[in-house]
């Protein structure tokens, strides 16, 4: 194990009550409430938190569907402009990584996409404070210090890092909204992002992210046949947490499990597809290409899906998303661009650590079915 230090900046309320807390962190303060579409005001939350919100001054800035750069600014300007103390993001992560940014573009006189463009952007500034709900658990933004965005207009990415909201606030109940396949991709989600935690690391984070795996199986399974099954759904979003919060990777003694981001970018890039839909695609077969590597360690994780050898767990991996309606293939999106995929491969080059741009290639043409 190797040395770390560990600091969890995020305080969190948990439970069917936790929304409750907005009063006090909130009260006679403006606040800008961040949200996606329809389905916060459709399931009921969105008047939950109004309610909530009954003694603050809510702006409200809904419509954020995906991480827009353009929004951001839009964003940033009603804060300005209306002297915003609080951010809220509820909803995805793509909603809680704008609001995180929204915050510190609000905070701070600078060319804010100058700054997050750069690849390890790492604010020393201040930035207003943030209140982050999640209501999609995935990718754990309410407790880690990511932030990502796009600029849809050139294609560009952005992020900033180690900037962490100040609260987060996890109420299951949030989630009952969630279908089938939409419950299925937050957990796969979870399990892919586990994954990173389990080949590579020492014993005591490698066996806690197995059985945090376990268990979003177990309760994933739950949630589907009992949509409103508390324990289900409060399992499933603590574990999206456990896996993005840090703790999992403190001293750990070789990260190679942390370059399948910039594996899965690729297919995001090449198919203009969302982050769960890309590490879904090229999650078995980035095991797959690990495992000529590092076997014994693929095939023990493997191991959790009931796989013996590294291809049955692939097509185990694969049945097991196609089963909850997940589309398992780039093809199911647009059609392989292999021109636009060479000049991807070219731009990224040097990124990974386990890959060459070879087997990046032969990685990405797996997950198209047709060829």
């Amino acid at each position: 194990m190797n040395d770390f230090t560990f600091n969890a900046p995020v305080k969190i309320f948990f439970g069917k009550n936790a929304h409750d807390n907005l009063d006090d962190l909130c009260k006679g303060k403006r606040v800008l409430l961040v949200y996606g579409g329809n389905s916060l005001k459709a399931n009921g939350t969105h008047g939950k938190l109004m309610e909530a919100l009954k003694n603050a001054a809510v702006f409200d800035f809904g419509g954020n569907t995906r991480p827009d750069f353009k929004k951001v600014e839009e964003a940033v300007e009603i804060c300005k402009k209306n002297n915003i103390d609080i951010v809220i993001g509820a909803g995805g992560s793509s909603c809680m990584d704008m609001s995180k940014m929204i915050a510190f573009g609000a905070a701070n006189a600078v060319d804010l996409w100058a700054f997050v463009k750069e690849r390890d952007s790492r604010p020393d500034a201040k930035h207003l404070p943030v209140i982050l709900i999640p209501t999609f658990p995935m990718g754990g933004s309410e407790v880690d210090g990511a932030s990502e965005i796009d600029d849809f207009e050139t294609g560009e990415h952005g992020a900033i890092y180690d900037m962490f909201g100040n609260y987060a606030i996890l109420n299951p109940e949030f989630t009952y909204g969630l279908g089938k396949t939409a419950t299925a991709y937050g957990a796969f989600a979870t399990i892919v992002q586990l994954s990173t935690k389990v080949v590579g690391n020492f014993t005591v984070s490698r066996e806690f992210s197995k059985t945090l795996i376990q268990t979003v199986l177990k309760q994933l399974d739950v949630a589907i046949k009992d949509p409103n099954n508390y324990e289900a759904r409060a399992d499933l979003m603590w574990a999206a947490s456990m896996g993005t919060m840090g703790l999992l990777d403190c001293g750990k003694t070789y990260a190679y499990g942390d370059d399948f981001y910039n594996v899965e970018g690729i297919g995001e890039e090449l198919c203009g597809i969302q982050y769960r839909e890309a590490i879904c695609i090229i999650f078995p077969h980035w095991l797959k290409g690990l495992a000529k590597r590092h076997k014994d360690d693929i095939l023990d994780f493997m191991g959790l899906f009931g796989a013996s050898n590294i291809e049955d767990g692939v097509q185990k991996i694969t049945a097991m998303f196609e089963s909850c309606g997940i589309k398992m293939h780039y093809d199911d999106f647009t059609p392989l661009d292999e021109a636009r995929l060479s000049e991807i491969l070219i731009r990224r080059r040097g990124r990974s650590s386990e890959f060459s741009e070879d087997e990046l290639r032969e990685m990405i043409h797996s997950g198209f079915k047709a060829l």
